[in-house]
């Protein structure tokens, strides 16, 4: 079912802003486009489950159920259980009770908005979603080229567009994709990249294998590991015409030796199945765009405009992109 986008940012009119990057901010973005709303802007639909306010500020977030939404849960807190600027930690639950009580709940992913007022700041955010799903990015105002490799912040939470109808499990949180450890590596704030989701787009299939998403069976009974293939064109299809393909959409499929609850394998099971659904609206295309264009850029092909994604990689130019006007979901 289609469902409309809207994109929201941070140069809106009374769009919340991130002036320390501490987490009540980085929650408090979230919350206004996803429940509040500010200036025209309408929010998405979705609604607040739990939050607890103060010292070490939490939300859970739930997606519109009366759209199509699974109604499974988002959990944003900081991530030294502090209202600090050291990153937020996210993570999906298929239900819960409270913070300290998720029935399968997902890997816990982290992400960081900078705001240092420095080289490293990616204060500029933007938020791309429907009343099931969105993307969050922290970014900068310069060119695509990141020539001195900011950490950027970039995470999906939402349903998959799934492979199965009646699929309850589909619900994922996620933002690090090079591997699941460590969540938080060392560094100063220049060599920490945090986690995000634009990794993918230049992850080999070696960093790809380290992937452990978790989402629960297609009827809510097991957690089953999952990983991302990003050159999907490659594995679905021995066709030479599918070469031709300019774009191409990210699929979730079992990690190797998968079983389901009634231990069948996952090619073979409809409860944890191989193919389990792809990345609402995020596509890789086939050639590379300018690296010298300005983000935020919206990229005007056949079939709609696209958001493009910054490449992390330094001077590498984007190939990720997010459609804009509609998702299938």
């Amino acid at each position: 079912m289609p469902l409309p986008v809207t994109v929201y940012r941070w140069d809106d009119d009374q769009a919340p802003q991130i002036l320390s990057g501490n987490t009540s901010e980085v929650l408090n973005v979230l919350k206004k486009c996803l429940v509040e709303g500010y200036g025209d802007k309408q929010p998405l639909g979705w609604t607040v489950a739990f939050e607890e306010t103060g010292a070490a500020p939490k939300i859970a977030f739930r997606n519109d159920t009366t759209k199509g939404g699974s109604g499974s849960y988002g959990i944003f807190k900081g991530r030294n259980a502090t209202d600090d600027d050291q990153g937020v930690e996210c993570q999906a639950a298929m239900s819960m009770t409270s913070f300290d009580d998720l029935l399968l709940a997902g890997n816990k992913q982290g992400f960081r908005v900078i705001k240092k007022n420095n080289q490293y700041d990616t204060d500029k955010w933007i938020l791309i979603g429907t009343a099931v799903g969105f993307y969050f990015f922290g970014d900068y105002l310069d060119k695509y080229s990141n020539a001195i490799i900011k950490p950027l912040a970039g995470l999906y939470c939402g349903d998959l567009k799934t492979s199965l109808n009646g699929d309850v499990g589909r619900f994922i949180c996620v933002s690090h994709f090079i591997s699941k450890t460590p969540l938080y590596p060392t560094g100063t704030d220049g060599t920490k990249w945090h986690g995000s989701i634009n990794y993918l787009q230049d992850a080999t299939s070696s960093e790809l294998s380290g992937i452990e998403l978790l989402l629960p069976q297609t009827d809510g009974v097991k957690l089953i590991k999952y990983s991302v293939i990003n050159r999907a064109k490659e594995v679905f299809s021995t066709d030479p015409l599918s070469k031709t393909t300019i774009l191409h959409s990210l699929p979730v499929v079992a990690k190797d030796n998968e079983v389901d609850s009634d231990n069948t394998e996952s090619k073979q099971s409809l409860k944890a199945p191989w193919f389990r659904g792809e990345f609402p609206g995020l596509f890789l295309s086939e050639f590379v765009f300018d690296k010298e264009l300005l983000w935020p850029a919206t990229i005007n092909m056949i079939g709609g405009s696209y958001f493009l994604l910054r490449n992390p990689d330094k001077n590498n130019g984007s190939l990720m992109l997010i459609k804009l006007g509609e998702w299938d979901v």
